[in-house]
């Protein structure tokens, strides 16, 4: 009771979430371009969207999540290890 049976994931919409400082959100934009390199695909670079800048900060480390639009990439999947060059 209370624990999911099964999670389903769609691999062709994949989104990247990381955190930036206070300092850098006025640069941060929705639909920014955004270069993310995946660690597990030998440094593939991927052309990123930014799709959502969450407008609530953490008060603890002064940063903000940021979510960022994958395309489909073939061996890229949930979990894996990426970093976003803005």
């Amino acid at each position: 009771p209370g624990s999911p049976l099964l999670e389903l994931q769609d691999q062709r919409r994949l989104k990247l979430q990381t955190r930036i400082k206070e300092k850098d959100v006025p640069f941060i934009q929705v639909g920014q371009a955004v270069t993310v390199t995946i660690d597990a695909l030998a440094g593939v670079e991927l052309a990123g969207r930014v799709s959502k800048l969450i407008p609530a900060g953490d008060a603890r480390t002064h940063t903000f999540e940021v979510e960022i639009e994958l395309p489909a990439q073939a061996g890229l999947y949930p979990g894996m290890f990426g970093q976003a060059s803005f």
